[in-house]
């Protein structure tokens, strides 16, 4: 449902404006000129109402019971056709109202305009916002990316480092091992030397005639 702005004239009420204009400068659009008419209609219309209200206090402390004919020009209604007598501030009365009826309109004109530049603001308003949050995250996401990179250079160091210590306790555990291998058969032939010496003499000799055989 579309909102509409009813006009004077659909109450038969006179209207004291025009929205009609020429084109004063070049690329002017029609908007334009009609915003520009209402000013002018406008400052017109305030200009008049300060007269009307200043003639309406003297009509009330010079000449209070005053009447005149209020006519089609004085008249509120634009289908208006008979003459009446009336008091002439209540005719004053009826000009100030008209001239607010009419401001009230060209006022109410603006609506669908301070609509529409409200809703550019708050768009703007959005899109500021969600410039920010996006420029935000784009710095967070840098960081983070930076971050992973040194952590990923620290990781690889330290793993580096790692291998190079287990292989440094690799080569010690193997010399210590062939080491001990070396030393095992001298630790074995210093052990029977042992051996056969706490041996009686009868027995070493007998060991003696064995591996004689043995050796045959």
């Amino acid at each position: 449902m579309q909102d509409v702005i009813v006009r004077p004239s659909d109450h038969s009420v006179k209207e004291l404006f025009t929205e009609t204009g020429e084109r004063t400068h070049v690329g002017m659009s029609k908007s334009i000129l009609l915003t520009l008419d209402r000013v002018r209609e406008l400052k017109k219309m305030i200009r008049s109402l300060l007269f009307n209200y200043l003639e309406l206090l003297n009509l009330m402390i010079e000449s209070p019971t005053a009447k005149l004919d209020e006519d089609t020009t004085l008249g509120i209604m634009s289908n208006q056709t008979e003459t009446t007598n009336k008091p002439a501030w209540e005719i004053k009365a009826n000009q100030i109202q008209l001239l607010l009826i009419n401001m009230s309109y060209l006022l109410n004109s603006y609506r669908p305009h301070q609509a529409r530049e409200q809703l550019i603001t708050i768009l703007q308003e959005q899109f500021n916002r969600r410039d920010k949050a996006t420029t935000s995250i784009n710095e967070t996401i840098t960081s983070c990316v930076t971050l992973l990179e040194e952590a990923k250079k620290v990781l690889s160091s330290t793993m580096e480092t790692d291998k190079e210590h287990k292989k440094v306790e690799i080569e010690e555990s193997n010399a210590k091992k062939r080491k001990r291998e070396e030393d095992e058969p001298v630790e074995k032939a210093q052990k029977e030397e042992i051996e056969e010496q706490e041996l009686p003499a009868d027995v070493l000799t007998l060991f003696a005639q064995i591996r004689q055989e043995v050796g045959k």
